[in-house]
């Protein structure tokens, strides 16, 4: 037994290793175990090839421990040459994640012209800039290039996003929002150089340029930050609690119709903040409030950040929670046939630019939920027994 515990790794290490979060100390240990078998860093390599090229959901640590020691069984009983066969096939088993509760793994799904004329697809209505004196401007997805003006400030406009420019003299109560609709997304530089990723449903209001004070914003909705540094703090304010930073790269989801608030750190350090309550996070950790005390725990930030790089990423998740994820993407309404199937949790990632047809037919593989269509209506219906 001692001897298998010496074999193994702990996963949370080599998901950080992916996912760049992995501290001095972390990295040492997994060095060391990589030192231990040549094999072990052609292991670490495929996984991490699987991982960023494919939507996989992400594995446990006892399943992890499982194919590792299988791993190692097959070593000693393949030659040189079919070494990497085995690699490729065990790094794809780690990150197909089978877990106790259900996964699934996205496939190409065709469907006949009937089927192609009903889909469901990701609303596509328009993202509106609303400028300082209240008047809006409708930002097409598809515009090349052009130049927007709000009291003197010169805006670029390039496709899906906005630039602003640095320096500007005016004072940080100019405000902008931005209104990203159902089914949209968008993409900002403030004038500081700070990057932001605006999710669908999400309202953003920002100075356009900041003044001598700290940096403020205000989210409504899902939003990725890049924050440059600056001689001042970034604050980013939410109905539940702010979240205040230098130099960082976060996540922030503030839904209205979400109970919790949640901020995910992946790179920097945050504060995030409630009434008197603070706490200071670090890579790797989310803060959460509902009504009460801010919690703080341990997570992998990539898996709350793949709505970026055009993924739904779930991991243990209700039914309920997913379709009201589901609902700020595509242009639906939906209810359950009964409370039980709200509750049922699922595993997974796919890819949010599927028509909703075809995406929901994964949830019916797993024999749990089945689902039945009335133009744009959905009802949730338990799976055939």
């Amino acid at each position: 037994m001692q001897g298998k515990d010496r074999n193994r790794i702990d996963w949370m290490l080599i998901a950080k290793y992916i996912s760049r979060t992995i501290s001095e100390f972390e990295n040492l240990r997994l060095q060391n175990w990589l030192k231990g078998d040549p094999e072990r860093r052609a292991f670490l390599e495929h996984a991490q090839n699987y991982y960023s090229r494919e939507d996989f959901p992400l594995p446990d640590e006892k399943q992890i421990d499982r194919i590792w020691i299988e791993f190692c069984g097959r070593m000693k009983q393949k030659r040189e040459r079919r070494v990497w066969h085995w690699i490729g096939r065990v790094a794809a088993m780690v990150i197909l994640f089978i877990g106790s509760v259900w996964a699934w793994r996205m496939y190409p799904v065709s469907s006949d012209s009937l089927e192609r004329q009903q889909q469901i697809l990701p609303e596509n209505s328009p993202v509106l800039l609303i400028l300082s004196d209240g008047s809006s401007v409708v930002l097409e997805s598809d515009e090349e290039e052009r130049t927007l003006t709000d009291q003197d400030v010169r805006i670029n406009q390039h496709g899906k996003g906005l630039v602003y420019p640095a320096n500007s003299k005016k004072s940080d109560t100019l405000l902008n929002t931005i209104q990203v609709p159902q089914g949209g997304e968008y993409h900002l530089v403030l004038s500081d150089g700070t990057r932001v990723w605006l999710n669908a449903k999400t309202r953003f209001t920002y100075p356009v340029a900041f003044g001598e004070g700290k940096r403020k914003v205000r989210l409504e909705g899902e939003a990725y930050f890049e924050v440059q540094p600056g001689h001042c703090g970034f604050i980013v304010e939410t109905e539940r609690m702010n979240v205040q930073v230098l130099g960082t790269f976060f996540n922030v989801n503030a839904y209205p119709d979400e109970k919790t608030t949640v901020a995910t750190l992946v790179k920097g350090k945050v504060e995030v903040q409630s009434g008197e309550e603070k706490h200071i996070l670090q890579p790797g950790e989310q803060a959460s409030r509902e009504t009460g005390e801010i919690k703080v725990n341990q997570v992998n930030p990539f898996h709350y950040i793949q709505w970026k790089e055009g993924y739904f990423s779930f991991r243990d998740n209700t039914l309920s929670e997913i379709m009201r994820v589901l609902g700020r993407w595509y242009e639906m309404e939906y209810e359950f046939e009964s409370s039980e199937l709200e509750e049922i949790c699922f595993f997974g990632v796919l890819n949010r630019n599927r028509n909703m047809k075809e995406l929901l037919r994964e949830f019916e593989k797993t024999g749990k939920v089945r689902f039945e269509y009335e133009g744009n209506k959905v009802r949730i219906c338990a799976g055939e027994k």
